[in-house]
């Protein structure tokens, strides 16, 4: 009887550690990615709000600004992404390892040396998964640490579109964050 109670308050414990990733909540965050590469530099600021429609299973979207460099052409697009996040607990409620999914839309306009090109207006559309870990240091508050992963793009600079795969979970282009949960 003694085991039969030990287990239960254990259940209890578990369940009410685990509640930031619980049905109902939801979590505001902010991320900043940031890749660097030879002739290329891409910042990207991007808030986000997420709600969680079953234990562990969030769905939520982003808004942001980013900016590209490559060689001496410049872009500053502004971005919208729906996401999906499954969370997979790792070490009771205080690390957790997720996956996420998102389609990435973006606009925005094109320069080269700093002159902005006429017409030349960019579009793209991305599709990613990507792993990350989260950590809570305390009940509402989490650092959020995301990897690049596999990712298929669409881009169009005006007319001249163009289709990329990148794969990889490259440690050069890290995403950092902080989350707040309610």
């Amino acid at each position: 009887m003694k085991n039969i109670f030990l287990a239960f308050i254990s259940l209890l414990f578990i369940q009410q550690l685990q509640a930031q990733v619980a049905e109902g909540n939801k979590f505001a965050s902010g991320t900043v990615n940031l890749f660097l590469g030879e002739n290329i530099t891409q910042v990207v600021l991007a808030p986000q709000l997420g709600y969680f429609i079953s234990d562990q299973t969030a769905v939520g979207g982003s808004v942001g600004v980013a900016y590209s460099s490559i060689g001496d052409g410049d872009n500053v697009s502004l971005t919208l992404a729906p996401f999906i996040r499954r969370y997979f607990p790792i070490v009771e409620d205080k690390f957790f390892f997720f996956l996420n999914g998102s389609i990435v839309f973006a606009y925005g306009s094109y320069s080269i040396g700093g002159l902005e090109v006429t017409g030349e207006d960019t579009f793209s559309i991305s599709l990613n998964a990507a792993p990350g870990f989260i950590y809570f240091p305390s009940e509402r508050w989490s650092l959020d640490f995301t990897l690049s992963g596999f990712s298929l793009n669409f881009i169009s600079l005006d007319e001249d579109p163009s289709v990329a795969l990148l794969l990889g979970a490259s440690t050069a282009s890290p995403g950092l964050g902080f989350s707040y949960y309610f």
